[in-house]
């Protein structure tokens, strides 16, 4: 016979269930949240740890991500790796395979997309031989080259090349007006030209052109040559327009450029009108530009070399470091912005300090930006400070080997060796290059790791990676015959 459970049964039984229910939904919502903050119990260790997040990407596209020897998705993908020293690696038939060993932290993300896979078989071309090329610059934007022909029936011509369409890249030559260049006329005529590209601008439209020539009488001149790449026939010689001896000419906008002048004055200066700033550092003997708007310098003042930084707007620059004359210790500085942070690496000798903040005005400023100083040494004095595209990555070498710092990872790779005693290039934001000893352009990652041998090149003359990141364009030099060359990234 059923009876009616009492009241204090029914209330008991309903406080039990609504209890367990609410026990139940926190600790699901616990769990989920630990999920979703990237926790999961480690099987090796019995506890639960914070994973890290990796972002898989490669070119081309649709390799099998490996993580110790367990095959993962193909990219472009994610996922995520308990923290500890992990081993990585990505395949893709018919390309060979990349592999790197990394230690996670947890609670971290680490980017892994930017992998270039190699083919096996190197499908190499010939482009087109280009008469007395004598050098080729790449731009920033990775769509052209530039370089001086000198043929003695024509005289010489700027040569650019045009990459916009990878597959078929369009090489034009414009005749440099002789009424511009020094050394050119009847009565002045030089005994020996040198001409090479040294700048672009960072929109890729402007060039400045150095040319190296010797007088009759022995005197040996440099005149620099602003040209735009739209419009050739508009070359500017500004040694002669500002009649100015110049040490190095940086282009900007369209119409504009920074000089330095011999005697150390740095300045602005408007194209083709010619119209001067005042100095805006003086006492300057190697400059670079950031951004259009920010300088980074070495100077000298009484028994020292300086190495600062100066913005627009700046009434004065920022002495960062100085060191003696008498120290014979070279001094080093670059300067980039990453993530909202700007970058200076400097070096004095054999040692690198890299800073992040705000660029400092005042000395206070300056006093919390040097705080934020992070150390590193290659062991012997440097031959090259710089800092990849992108900003995330400071390079410093020698004629033997080279350190990387990476600002993401915090993490520096000591000790990695060098094929070439000439400096490293930037393939792209991630990918060193450098004609070895055997004449072949190899290329490796910032951190020394998957070396590939490419393809024959001749050195002088820059390296492209297209845009579309299809083709690796070189040259080759046969006698007096230079061609350019690619080779396929793609099977």
């Amino acid at each position: 016979m059923y009876r009616k459970p009492s009241r204090n049964k029914e209330l008991a039984r309903r406080i039990f269930i609504y209890l367990l229910m609410t026990v139940v939904t926190i600790s699901l919502v616990g769990v989920l949240m630990l999920r979703v903050l990237g926790y999961q119990f480690n099987f090796e260790t019995q506890t639960v740890e914070q994973t890290g997040l990796m972002q898989y990407n490669s070119y081309p596209r649709g390799a099998r991500v490996i993580v110790d020897g367990r095959n993962y998705e193909r990219t472009q993908t994610k996922g995520t790796v308990l923290p500890g020293q992990r081993q990585f690696a990505m395949e893709l038939a018919g390309y060979e395979s990349w592999q790197k060993t990394l230690d996670i932290l947890p609670g971290t993300v680490t980017w892994l997309n930017y992998i270039r896979l190699v083919p096996v078989e190197k499908n190499i071309t010939e482009i087109e031989p280009i008469a007395g090329l004598s050098g080729a610059l790449t731009s920033p934007d990775r769509r052209f080259m530039a370089g001086i022909s000198s043929v003695a029936e024509t005289g010489p011509a700027l040569v650019v090349i045009d990459f916009r369409d990878s597959q078929r890249p369009a090489v034009n030559e414009y005749l440099l007006d002789q009424s511009q260049l020094g050394g050119f006329s009847e009565d002045s005529l030089a005994t020996s030209h040198k001409f090479s590209v040294t700048e672009w601008n960072r929109d890729s439209r402007t060039l400045i052109i150095k040319h190296n020539y010797t007088l009759p009488d022995g005197q040996a001149r440099t005149d620099w040559l602003w040209v735009d790449r739209e419009n050739p026939q508009s070359l500017v010689n500004l040694s002669s327009l500002l009649n100015l001896s110049l040490r190095d000419v940086q282009p900007l906008g369209s119409r504009d450029a920074y000089i330095l002048q011999s005697n150390g004055d740095l300045r602005h200066v408007e194209i083709p009108s010619g119209t001067l700033s005042r100095p805006l550092i003086s006492q300057v003997t190697w400059f670079d530009v950031y951004q259009n708007d920010t300088i980074a310098y070495i100077g000298w003042r009484e028994n020292e070399r300086t190495a600062g930084v100066w913005k627009q707007g700046w009434a004065e620059p920022t002495v960062l470091a100085s060191s003696l004359e008498s120290s014979g210790q070279d001094i080093r500085i670059q300067v980039s912005r990453y993530f909202n942070k700007d970058t200076v690496a400097l070096s004095i000798g054999s040692t690198i300090t890299v800073y992040r903040g705000a660029l400092p005005a005042t000395d206070e400023s300056l006093a919390l930006f040097l705080q934020t100083g992070k150390s590193l040494t290659l062991n012997r004095p440097l031959d090259n400070l710089q800092i990849s595209g992108n900003g995330r990555l400071v390079v410093a070498e020698d004629a033997n080997g080279f350190i990387s710092y990476d600002l993401e990872r915090q993490f520096t790779s000591q000790g990695v060796k060098k094929y070439s005693d000439e400096k490293l290039r930037w393939i792209d934001s991630y990918y060193v290059w450098q004609i070895d000893d055997g004449g072949k352009l190899l290329m490796q990652e910032f951190d020394g790791v998957n070396s590939h041998q490419l393809m024959p090149a001749a050195k002088g003359y820059d390296v492209l990676l297209t845009q579309d990141s299809r083709y690796i364009y070189s040259f080759s030099v046969d006698g007096e015959t230079v061609t350019l060359q690619r080779l396929s990234m793609t099977i």
